[in-house]
């Protein structure tokens, strides 16, 4: 007999909340969390063990992430690059491999090419900016002329108030 082996343990393959409304979020197409309380309350037969702590849902992070073109969207003309630059943070997210759950999104109005970097923590995001920066204007032998942002907290410091 091997001590190791013990025949009352038996592995479930089983999350954390496959039975609850996570479980129905996810097989009813994402949809939002207040909908589905309001389905589970209205119908008598969905059973599911009670939850109490809604998880960030990849999958609809995704989702809210996608970008238009942005010369489509506001409707003005740039004529050079780094003429009018935005900038985001996408997340929190599920942590990547490496521990990263924000992405800071940097992109050129004018060629509308995106940079992305991915970062554990906002408070990284001053560092990848100026390194951006730095690259992007000895790149192109020319300075930002305009950043866009949405006036985050990150966007919003005295870090980022001294540099522009």
């Amino acid at each position: 007999d091997n001590p190791l082996i013990n025949a009352n343990l038996v592995y479930e393959n089983k999350k954390p909340h496959d039975e609850c409304i996570h479980l129905l979020h996810r097989r009813m197409g994402h949809i939002h969390f207040k909908m589905l309380k309001k389905t589970v309350e209205l119908s008598n037969d969905i059973k599911l063990n009670p939850c109490t702590k809604y998880l960030n849902c990849n999958a609809c992070n995704q989702e809210k992430s996608k970008l238009i073109p942005a010369n489509k969207v506001n409707g003005f003309k740039t004529n050079e690059p780094l003429e009018v630059v935005f900038a985001d943070i996408i997340g929190p997210m599920k942590p990547s491999l490496g521990g990263a759950c924000y992405i800071l999104s940097i992109i050129d109005h004018f060629s509308r090419y995106g940079f992305y970097y991915l970062m554990k923590t906002k408070a990284e995001t001053y560092q990848y900016f100026v390194n951006w920066l730095k690259f992007a204007e000895r790149k192109k032998k020319q300075k930002v002329i305009s950043l866009v942002t949405d006036n985050g907290t990150e966007f919003t410091n005295r870090k980022f108030e001294a540099m522009l």
